[in-house]
């Protein structure tokens, strides 16, 4: 027998409403609009959806209309259904005396800045799914029942992103907030959100999204909405961890080996990875950097890594006061006024540029070694280094100072799967500082090893490795 959906369960969502809204914006409309104190007042147009992302405006520009490609500022425009407000547009074409505008962004007329309960419908442009990166939880809507949600927690605030799928090949990916917010609030948490999930996934869907806001908690009748681009979606092969080790592993027996030993990341440990997303704009940062390399070309995947891994190791060693070699503020400064009064005692023997670089040398003495600040944060966290690991690190000094190809070799080819091989191991290094610092100590991706048929190195490890 089907069970009953009661729509007062906890895990019910009321996305019906929001759905049939945001299918009847995406119709084509005849629509009135008007831009005060300009050429444009009170035209007939077509207000349409562009397939990508975006609307378009297309109307028969009144006799008085100056013919060039130009913003267009604080559109009113009036459907029999909506009153839509447009911040700013942009005419992209001209056909006399047809002409066509672009809107990036629209709000309806009664939206106002202040706190409700909100939520993001993003269109997804093809199915994927959470299973095999992050635990999950069932959600039900007046459809169906579907275990495709993942709850994020920040600090009792709760965050959920789920998936729904309709007839017609229609997918979205959808994200409601617990309590109320502005709607700036309320973007915030979604990027990060979506950040976090793009980094543990690999896919990043994002494009355009809708906003509805609402009175109530129920989320079941928007009050107002808001529809704006969004930057674009990011998709790679790559992910930290996976599951099923089927999905990565090609031979059938080595992968049954670890079978149930494999594990998501807990609601807990995605949930700490989202708030250090959404608190840190240095660690949001360095996220995206690494979701976008995986995604860029073969010479900026390993500089972005690079770079990435030297941001990761300042954050994380920051506070680590044990990590210099001098230990003690007032000890380091003494050390330094007691070098710095030797060196100006010899100051007449010295050149004048060399005077300046020994201070500058003395000014910096408390700092660490390159090599051991890159590998102190692993030593910290409890995991060792392989000998191929301690390679990689040091490679990154090559491609941050513009060694792309790490040797002279005329071989393109072998230089390039090199290349790709310190790409890989930076990348599963930084899944190890990263997923080990939010407390996952499950088995990550060993991409080298995975991966070693492209690259053409043939490695003695693990297909995964436990952190």
């Amino acid at each position: 027998m089907k069970s009953i959906i009661k729509p007062t369960e906890p895990n019910y969502k009321n996305i019906s409403e929001s759905l049939q809204l945001l299918k009847e914006l995406n119709k084509d409309h005849y629509v009135i609009f008007d831009q005060p104190n300009s050429s444009l007042e009170k035209v007939i147009a077509n207000l349409s959806k562009i397939p990508t992302k975006g609307f378009s405006l297309r109307f028969e520009a009144p006799s008085n209309f100056k013919y060039d490609l130009r913003d267009i500022h604080d559109l009113k425009i009036s459907t029999t259904k909506f009153e839509l407000s447009v911040k700013k547009g942009f005419i992209n074409l001209i056909s006399p005396p047809f002409v066509t505008g672009h809107i990036h962004e629209f709000k309806s007329q009664s939206f106002r800045n202040e706190p409700k309960y909100y939520r993001l419908f993003i269109p997804l442009k093809k199915k994927f799914d959470f299973h095999f990166y992050l635990s999950l939880f069932s959600y039900r809507t007046n459809q169906l029942e579907s275990v495709r949600c993942v709850r994020v927690n920040h600090s009792g605030l709760n965050i959920d992103l789920y998936l729904f799928d309709e007839k017609d090949n229609l997918h979205y990916l959808i994200i409601d907030a617990s309590e109320r917010m502005t709607l700036k609030q309320f973007q915030d948490y979604c990027f990060s959100t979506l950040v976090a999930t793009g980094y543990v996934t690999g896919k990043m869907p994002q494009d355009e999204g809708y906003f509805f806001g609402y009175d109530q908690s129920d989320l079941k009748n928007p009050i107002h909405f808001c529809y704006t681009e969004l930057r674009d979606s990011l998709e790679s092969i790559y992910s930290p961890i996976y599951s099923n080790p089927h999905g990565y592993i090609r031979d059938r027996k080595s992968a049954e080996l670890y079978k149930g030993k494999l594990r998501t990341l807990t609601s807990t440990e995605f949930s700490k990875l989202c708030e250090w997303t959404h608190n840190s704009i240095e660690f949001s940062s360095i996220l995206l950097l690494i979701i976008e390399s995986c995604t860029s070309s073969l010479l900026v995947m390993p500089t972005g890594f690079s770079v990435a891994l030297e941001g990761l190791t300042d954050l994380l060693m920051r506070e680590n006061k044990k990590a210099s070699p001098i230990v003690g503020k007032q000890l380091a400064k003494k050390l330094k006024q007691e070098l710095t009064a030797i060196i100006d005692a010899h100051s007449s023997e010295l050149t004048t540029d060399g005077l300046k670089i020994l201070k500058a040398k003395i000014e910096h003495i408390n700092q660490i070694p390159n090599r051991s600040k890159l590998t102190k944060p692993f030593e910290n966290l409890g995991f060792k280094l392989t000998d191929e690991d301690v390679k990689a690190i040091e490679h990154r000094n090559d491609f941050l100072h513009g060694r792309l190809t790490l040797s002279p070799s005329e071989d393109v080819h072998s230089t390039n799967l090199e290349i790709y091989y310190v790409a890989l191991r930076l990348y599963t290094l930084l899944a190890v500082l990263i997923l080990k610092f939010v407390g996952y100590d499950n088995k990550i991706l060993n991409h080298p090893k995975l991966q070693e048929a492209t690259s053409g190195k043939k490695i003695d490890e693990e297909f995964y490795r436990q952190l």
